[in-house]
């Protein structure tokens, strides 16, 4: 049987349209908890706690705003009794995000940690000690209602952005966060804020590091648990679009929004929409080609192939905002067969690596 770590980021869409807070999380993480608790699996749940900071920050102008985030705790205090592993997950822009009564102003400026103050001063959500403090406590200070033993010790990045490493490592390791699952190798984006360079990480299920990520060093403070990258021929890539544009193409989530899209969601469709452009594909013959080992906007050919190319402990990213009932049906396909079976990162942990 092949164990995969799974992980999911549970927040919102973020843009013109955010979406809601029963579509994009409650609903969706729902099914898949029910799921997994069918086969005996369990998954790691890297919590958006900036998102419910704000709501409880507000809770007390906007009652709906307390509703949503009384929904999110009482979803997250279930999810720590039936033993899925709760751990940090930080997009700073909430800090100085603002709500007009209906909707999010989300103010993009924060979008990256390394953005906020270096300044040591915990108490400050502003800087990065304090973001990191803060959301840490207040994640355990929810879940030790259920489980007094949890430990917030596990990290990762929004948007992936965790470099330069250097410039956090050491509140990390004054908050005891140890671990992290930001990288995916191969992959690189420069866009501003958003932007990343994993082409030099190691090619690793896992390996220990330092205060340079892109350096393995086995005597380092902290262990990176990548996402999976799977390398896949031209071919492969071609043929994914072809079957999404036609096959798929009415593919839609569970999540129900009036407007054309959100920004991270027109981003995802610009990527699936591959042979849009004759430079485009001429581009993707010529060059390496790396697929995050995810469940987001892939299909039964596209994810029967990704799982079958993965290694034993591998690790997949879900966001339950992307899924939909064609990825519900193949997730439990998969764990019926009894081939595969998922587990959390805090489990891989407990086998001894």
């Amino acid at each position: 049987m092949k164990e995969i770590i799974l992980t999911i980021d549970y927040e919102l869409f973020f843009g013109e349209k955010d979406g809601s807070v029963d579509s994009c999380m409650i609903y969706p993480t729902e099914l898949l908890a029910d799921l997994l608790a069918k086969y005996d699996s369990r998954m790691t749940v890297f919590w958006d706690i900036l998102h419910y900071w704000k709501l409880r920050e507000l809770g007390g102008v906007y009652s709906i705003l307390s509703l949503e985030a009384n929904k999110i705790k009482v979803q997250i205090q279930k999810l720590a009794e039936t033993n899925h592993d709760i751990q940090l997950h930080l997009h700073p822009h909430w800090i100085n995000t603002s709500f007009d009564g209906q909707e999010w102003q989300f103010n993009l400026a924060g979008y990256r940690l390394h953005n906020l103050s270096q300044k040591n001063t915990p108490e400050d959500i502003s800087t990065i000690s304090g973001c990191v403090k803060i959301g840490k406590n207040l994640i355990e200070e929810t879940i030790n209602k259920i489980n007094p033993d949890h430990k917030v010790n596990t990290f990762r990045a929004g948007g992936y952005c965790i470099q330069p490493f250097d410039k956090l490592s050491q509140v990390f390791c004054n908050n005891g966060i140890v671990i992290d699952s930001s990288i995916c190798y191969g992959f690189k984006l420069d866009k501003g804020p958003h932007s990343y360079d994993f082409t030099r990480v190691p090619q690793k299920n896992y390996y220990r590091f330092d205060r340079d990520i892109n350096v393995e060093n086995p005597e380092g403070r902290f262990i990176e648990f990548p996402i999976g990258s799977i390398k896949v021929s031209s071919f492969h890539v071609l043929w994914w679009a072809f079957l999404r544009r036609l096959k798929y193409k009415n593919l839609k989530t569970l999540v129900e929004i009036k407007s054309d899209s959100s920004h991270e969601q027109k981003e995802n469709a610009k990527k699936s929409d591959i042979s849009k452009t004759v430079g485009r594909g001429l581009n993707i013959i010529l060059k390496e080609n790396y697929i995050m080992l995810t469940t987001d906007n892939s299909f039964r050919e596209k994810l029967n192939y990704l799982i079958k190319q993965a290694c034993d402990g591998s690790v997949i990213i879900l966001h339950p905002k992307y899924l939909n009932l064609h990825t519900l049906e193949l997730l439990e396909n998969y764990l019926k067969s009894g081939h595969i079976r998922f587990i959390s990162l805090h489990d891989k942990i407990k086998q001894n690596i």
